[in-house]
């Protein structure tokens, strides 16, 4: 059965339900069953395809005003899988840290980007991060502040 999509916005003390004009993607009604998130534009912001049952995908292109900033982590597993499926990553900034965990599964029928993305909220740097990998290895990682992606390769020990 079709539905309205819903986007929730936190309003600092719970979520709300985000209006959107006519003829927007989330003012239609949909058959959809998947999402997946990455950014697809490059542009450090998360976008969104969803799919439909026997429509074609809709691809959200985020156009939100940029506060602070982000950075894309994406892993490389090398004694642990390649996918690093299982991995945790931990950003800390000047203001707390950030943890996130590599996941192998997603929405229905969908995937999402490999890349884990942290936000870095405005005034505040990143400083480390740390890795913690499926097979037992930890990597700390001290952070450039202006750096806006990073690749990491598991360590191999010596």
């Amino acid at each position: 059965r079709k539905q309205k999509p819903l986007l929730l916005a936190w309003n600092q003390s719970r979520f709300e339900v985000e209006q959107f004009p006519k003829g927007s993607f989330f003012a239609g009604q949909y058959e959809g069953r998947g999402l997946a998130v990455g950014d697809l534009d490059n542009d450090s912001r998360q976008d969104f395809v969803v799919s439909h049952i026997n429509e074609n995908p809709a691809m959200l292109l985020n156009r939100t005003p940029q506060v602070g900033g982000g950075l894309s982590v994406e892993l490389v597993g090398t004694r642990s899988g390649r996918n690093a499926v299982g991995a945790t990553v931990i950003l800390t900034t000047t203001s707390g840290s950030q943890i996130r965990a590599r996941v192998g599964g997603g929405s229905y029928l969908s995937h999402n980007a490999p890349a884990m993305f942290f936000g870095v909220p405005e005034g505040e740097q990143p400083l480390s991060l740390e890795v913690s990998w499926p097979a037992g290895i930890v990597q700390t990682i001290k952070l450039d502040p202006t750096l806006k992606k990073i690749l990491v390769v598991e360590a191999v020990p010596e």
